[in-house]
């Protein structure tokens, strides 16, 4: 394949599958950078995600062609995201050794560390750097892995709806990429609370690193127990997420708080932004996104449409300088 032509294309799609929503950002490359040239979002088909996990691969296909054509999007190559309810996020530190032994050493730690046969798991391994300990001199690496079923069932959704998965890569890391202006210095670290329907992700950095992630089992339908207007919170959730921003704080060299990124659906319910906000350092306006331009429906509302379209903003982002 010519990456070069593909990167070179005018438009880029991002197209985010959740299991209410499906949502899609097409930019268009301009002079002065990247425009936000279509978006749009649409209901889930019931049953047809379940868990992270696509259920229903030809319902879900037509409902993907069904709003790819509304929109008008000509563009087939799209980039999509395994869900973050689905990660499993690995730091194996190994002693210095030839490349030959270091894929031996990843593949045994795999083994050991991850909860579900290697068989069955889709591995990516991304060499960090050096660390020092005790002991000495060591290479960290960042070690992402999901179950094969949940990648076989989105490639054969997208290609079932005449569309090609250009790439597929990991939902935090495609909001990193838009939310990074939010974190001060690579010593403050970011962290991204997304509030999704069926889950609730934790997922911290430092600079450019990812370092934590954790899934927490509520979504926004779990979060809420009561009528729209009169939300009771759930304060386990808001405990655990506590717990995770603790820890995400020990991570830290340096003593100041980590900001918080609120995302996804469950920032629209007002209860749920005012306790969070009680509890945490959270940022309220959505950043600046170098090269990428805004059309003036967008305007003032900015913070709440990253809010909802920053996983298909990030995806559509990728590959871009």
């Amino acid at each position: 394949m010519d990456t070069m032509k593909w990167w070179g294309k005018k438009y880029r799609v991002g197209l985010d599958l959740g299991s209410c929503q499906i949502k899609l950002v097409q930019l268009r490359r301009e002079k002065r950078g990247w425009t936000v040239d279509l978006y749009g979002i649409r209901p889930t088909p019931a049953g047809a995600i379940s868990g992270g996990v696509i259920q229903q691969v030809s319902v879900m296909a037509a409902a993907i062609r069904e709003m790819v054509n509304k929109l008008g999007v000509t563009e087939r190559r799209v980039v999509v995201a395994i869900p973050g309810q689905q990660i499993l996020l690995r730091h194996p530190i190994l002693p210095p050794m030839s490349r030959r032994e270091t894929r031996r050493a990843l593949k045994h730690y795999a083994e050991v560390n991850l909860p579900i046969p290697l068989a069955e798991a889709v591995i990516d391994f991304t060499y960090l750097g050096h660390v020092q300990n005790e002991t000495g001199a060591k290479d960290e690496f960042l070690l992402v892995a999901t179950r094969r079923p949940v990648l076989d069932s989105l490639v054969q959704s997208i290609t079932a709806a005449e569309l090609m998965a250009e790439a597929v890569e990991v939902e935090p890391l495609a909001l990193y990429r838009v939310f990074r202006q939010c974190q001060p210095d690579p010593n403050t670290g970011l962290t991204l609370l997304n509030l999704g329907a069926s889950g609730t992700q934790v997922s911290f950095f430092t600079g450019d690193r990812w370092r934590f992630h954790r899934n927490l089992p509520w979504g926004t339908k779990e979060l809420v127990n009561s009528a729209p207007g009169h939300e009771k919170i759930n304060v386990t959730m808001v405990a655990e997420v506590a717990r995770s921003w603790e820890f995400c704080q020990g991570l830290l060299t340096s003593t100041p708080v980590p900001p918080l990124v609120l995302i996804g659906g469950g920032t629209r319910l007002p209860a749920i932004r005012l306790i969070l906000a009680n509890n945490f350092t959270v940022v309220e306006d959505g950043p600046e996104v170098p090269g990428v331009n805004f059309p003036e429906e967008i305007g003032e509302s900015r913070s709440s449409w990253l809010a909802t379209y920053g996983v298909a903003l990030g995806l559509a982002l990728r590959g871009v300088s």
